[in-house]
């Protein structure tokens, strides 16, 4: 399903500025089939947790630029890409007890109350992506939020991380 992907490159770390709750920002980079630039946000927070977002390079000063649909045919291939990339980063921090969230940004068309329809696509690529002896997953129907939580890690830690980081990305929307 999401065998192909395209090639990722590392393109900036950030450090959170003092009284931010993030620790550090990792940009990504990578380019469609059609030439399109794509970003991916990789944020740690405390615990070890880390939250993915992506988008298209020309959005990327837009408040709904998680929002935005990808706008060419090959959306499996890009969001494999972030999955990929995701994955990757948490078996390589396997042992260091890496945890991942991410909330499915809403689309217009998608109600409130309601799973969003990129929630029920992201949430079917993770049980699918993610392997479940590793990783314990988790969801949150109401915030359309998913984590992935490392089964060596403290959960309490981390949930408590996550609520606060899920919390202020819905106060942002």
């Amino acid at each position: 399903m999401f065998d192909s992907v395209y090639p990722v490159t590392k393109v900036s770390v950030s450090k959170g500025l003092p009284g931010e709750h993030h620790l550090r920002t990792t940009i990504y980079r990578f380019e469609s089939a059609t030439k399109e630039r794509y970003l991916i946000y990789v944020t740690e927070y405390p615990a070890k947790f880390h939250t993915i977002d992506f988008c298209r390079n020309a959005q990327k000063y837009s408040r709904k630029r998680f929002s935005e649909l990808t706008g060419g045919h090959d959306a499996g291939r890009i969001i494999g890409t972030a999955v990929s990339l995701m994955n990757a980063l948490l078996v390589s921090g396997l042992s260091d007890l890496v945890s991942f969230g991410f909330i499915g940004a809403r689309m217009s068309k998608d109600e409130k109350g309601m799973i969003s329809q990129r929630f029920r696509i992201y949430r079917s690529i993770m049980k699918f992506m993610i392997s479940p002896v590793e990783f314990n997953h988790f969801e949150d129907l109401v915030n359309d939020a998913y984590l992935i939580l490392n089964r060596k890690a403290n959960a309490s830690e981390v949930f408590a991380v996550a609520r606060i980081v899920f919390d202020k990305e819905e106060e942002e929307e």
